[in-house]
């Protein structure tokens, strides 16, 4: 019996020592924002937010009304803090506004735009508003 209790207890600790979000996950700011293209909010842009020194990417896909909140890549909110790449790239997906059941817009010949830039995320970031032009 007394091996039974340990054997247990030693896999309780084993699960949580190795569950995601542990001691060695690194800490987060809230980040949100809205992208914008000549004054006007764009909807459906996919957003990677990449660190250039250690950490894993964000992302996020504007809204109907250009609207974004980064997702670290384990699934929690925010970004790593530091210089990061940002990469935009153009989407023509249904908006949620669209009932997501009607075909996507009319998509303009060519690829989709793109736009890449250095940010910077600050540990007090929480709003941005980042340009597609």
């Amino acid at each position: 019996m007394r091996q039974l209790s340990f054997l247990m207890l030693l896999n309780i600790l084993l699960i949580t020592g190795c569950s995601k979000g542990g001691s060695d996950a690194p800490a987060l700011t809230s980040v949100s924002g809205v992208v914008m293209s000549k004054g006007k909010p764009m909807p459906g842009v996919n957003l990677e937010f990449r660190p250039e020194k250690a950490g894993a990417p964000s992302y996020a896909t504007t809204n109907e009304t250009g609207e974004f909140v980064l997702s670290y890549s384990d699934g929690r909110e925010g970004a790593v803090p530091g210089s990061h790449t940002v990469k935009m790239i153009e989407s023509f997906a249904p908006t949620s506004a669209d009932g997501g059941d009607s075909p996507p817009p009319a998509r303009p010949p060519g690829p989709p735009k793109e736009k890449t830039m250095k940010i910077e995320v600050k540990e007090d970031t929480t709003s941005m508003e980042l340009s597609f032009d």
